[in-house]
């Protein structure tokens, strides 16, 4: 392959990589509010029905905060430090599955309820968008998640919600791998015809402006 092409798709593709990191880092932004918004409204729809324990307020404040800093923190690095998006967007997204997980097993210990469960697991499909070399490590993490709840659960008596439970996990496994496929499809296509594109007009074996090309810069000049 000319050097050329070899430079230019190198190139492209660590062009695709910045983009996709600082993608990663605007969903991780967008998720980080609107988990902070539903935890507030979550929390007082529970408090109105009970008296919730002082270590269940604990576990949802401390989420909380650490929702707000770790959006403001990946704001400052998409705006200052982008050498950093990679790194970033994948701690934010390890540590915030992390942190749910306590949080949903006391839930569902307290309101006997796997909502918060289901949502985070639908989260979890779209967001983030990954490369295929991050693919294993990101089912890994979500069937551990699902394993670990439903045990957590199942530790009172193994009953329907321990079943739906584990249809959640498996669901939002499988619909993140279809919607990670349909985006690197698109991706791949529109990098095709990019690169079909710049072949029709440039020489395949010196990198020059062709017939084609040129007579395409010449009616664009005239």
């Amino acid at each position: 392959m000319n050097p050329s092409i070899k430079k230019r798709k190198s190139s492209e593709r660590k062009e695709f990589e910045r983009k996709l990191a600082k993608l990663n880092c605007k969903r991780g932004i967008g998720l980080a509010a609107a988990m902070s918004i539903f935890l507030v409204i979550y929390y007082f729809l529970c408090r109105g029905e009970r008296k919730l324990p002082y270590w269940y307020n604990a576990m949802l404040i401390v989420v909380f905060t650490i929702q707000i800093a770790m959006s403001v923190l990946l704001v400052y690095i998409v705006r200052n430090a982008q050498g950093l998006m990679t790194q970033a967007y994948r701690t934010y997204y390890i540590t915030t599955l992390v942190l749910f997980m306590p949080v949903c097993v006391a839930d569902y210990n307290i309101n006997s309820s796997i909502m918060l469960y289901v949502l985070v697991m639908a989260l979890a499909i779209f967001i983030p968008v990954l490369q295929r070399n991050e693919m294993p490590m990101y089912t890994l993490i979500m069937a551990v998640a699902a394993v670990v709840y439903c045990t957590c659960i199942s530790l009172g008596g193994f009953g329907r919600n321990t079943v739906e439970a584990a249809a959640a996990g498996v669901c939002a496994m499988l619909a993140g791998r279809y919607a990670q496929e349909r985006f690197r499809g698109y991706e791949r296509a529109s990098s095709e015809s990019r690169v079909k594109n710049i072949l029709s007009t440039e020489d395949s074996l010196t990198g020059l402006t062709n017939k084609s090309g040129l007579i395409n810069t010449a009616t664009v000049m005239w």
